[in-house]
């Protein structure tokens, strides 16, 4: 669980796509068309890790960085429920079916291309990735 948390933190992090794009576009022309997604995902991290590790002290984004990169020491995974953010309540729907409102509902946009297709689904857990000094 704490790597797909992880891998999502790092997919989702503007301050390193032009690395993830480069990244994938190696493991394309490396691995099979069937195979280039898992060695992106399985590789990237610590390729991230090695190369932050190489420059921390020069460079202040690294200093963030840091604190996104692997090994997984580095942070605490929280599942939760339930949760609230900006004053609205949302529910897992382990305890929303309990209840007559429903709140469960989700919608995340997917892709960073131009076929984008948003993903409908219901919240199951929350969890709250915490990263350490």
């Amino acid at each position: 669980m704490t790597e797909v948390a992880h891998w999502f933190v790092l997919n989702n992090c503007d301050e390193i796509m032009a690395y993830l794009d480069e990244h994938e576009e190696i493991m394309k022309r490396e691995h099979p068309l069937h195979l280039y997604a898992k060695k992106h995902r399985e590789l990237f991290p610590q390729l991230l890790l090695d190369y932050v590790n190489k420059l921390k002290s020069s460079i202040p984004l690294l200093t963030m960085l840091s604190y996104i990169t692997w090994p997984s020491a580095r942070f605490a995974l929280n599942c939760f429920s339930g949760c609230h953010v900006n004053g609205v309540k949302f529910l897992g729907t382990t305890r929303d079916d309990k209840l007559c409102t429903q709140n469960s509902g989700v919608h995340v946009p997917g892709g960073r291309e131009s076929t984008d297709i948003d993903f409908y689904g219901k919240l199951t857990t929350v969890m709250q990735l915490l990263y350490k000094d």
